[in-house]
């Protein structure tokens, strides 16, 4: 885990769809992420005030222009998603990634065809890594 994903605060359901509008746009003004968040519609003022807690957390900075600010974010959406994961897998899983596998496994979730479609990306990245030495 890199020491951003250590730092990360957790993002409640409202910061976390204002955070994925975010990510989708690169850049945005207030007026942008209201016109993503269509399903269902957020309030203007609801997005203002999420999108200043998002900054105070450390996962969107502004530009000013005029009496207009451009967010942007400063923790990208890989970052965030690994640390979301890291955590689940800390709390249940007991730190491991192959208990959380299993019980992918054990309740049907993950499917032998799954299964063989990761083994192949573990062994294509085990073939680049090789290269690279």
């Amino acid at each position: 885990m890199t020491n951003q994903q250590e730092e990360l605060q957790a993002l409640n359901q409202t910061e976390e769809t204002v955070m994925q509008a975010v990510w989708d746009l690169g850049k945005g003004f207030v007026g942008d992420i209201v016109k993503r968040l269509t399903n269902p519609p957020m309030p203007y003022n609801t997005v203002v005030t999420t999108i200043r807690n998002l900054e105070k957390k450390g996962y969107v900075t502004h530009e000013t222009f005029a009496n207009a600010n451009r967010y942007t974010p400063v923790v990208d959406r890989k970052t965030y998603v690994g640390h979301t994961i890291d955590k689940i897998v800390r709390k249940h899983f007991n730190s491991s990634y192959i208990s959380m596998l299993s019980f992918f496994v054990e309740d049907n979730v993950v499917g032998r065809e799954e299964l063989e479609q990761a083994l192949a990306l573990i062994r294509e990245q085990h073939q680049q890594e090789g290269g690279k030495q």
